[in-house]
């Protein structure tokens, strides 16, 4: 019989647990990539909001992440139509 590889599914319980991660008070479980766990944890600030409250970093970090596109931009519902979209930052316009 062939040995199967199980997958480690890795998820971001609650704020502080993904502050956690950014931070480095709280240890990646093993198996788990240190980029990908902050990426996740990043994306669940995103998805809940609270990177917007929280330091300034954090909301700086957000949006070089979405601009990037590592994270997305949070998921909204148009309440017209009934279905989610997701925010789009426009980018400032440069002036010379």
């Amino acid at each position: 019989m062939q040995k199967q590889n199980k997958f480690n599914f890795f998820t971001i319980k609650d704020l502080s647990h993904a502050i956690g991660i950014i931070e480095e008070f709280i240890d990646i479980p093993s198996g788990v990539d240190e980029y990908d766990a902050n990426v996740l944890a990043f994306q669940y600030l995103i998805d809940t909001g609270s990177v917007w409250h929280l330091q300034g970093w954090y909301g700086r970090c957000a949006v070089d992440l979405i601009n990037e596109g590592i994270c997305k931009p949070k998921k909204t519902i148009d309440p017209q139509v009934g279905i989610a979209k997701r925010k789009i930052q426009s980018k400032p316009k440069k002036t010379i």
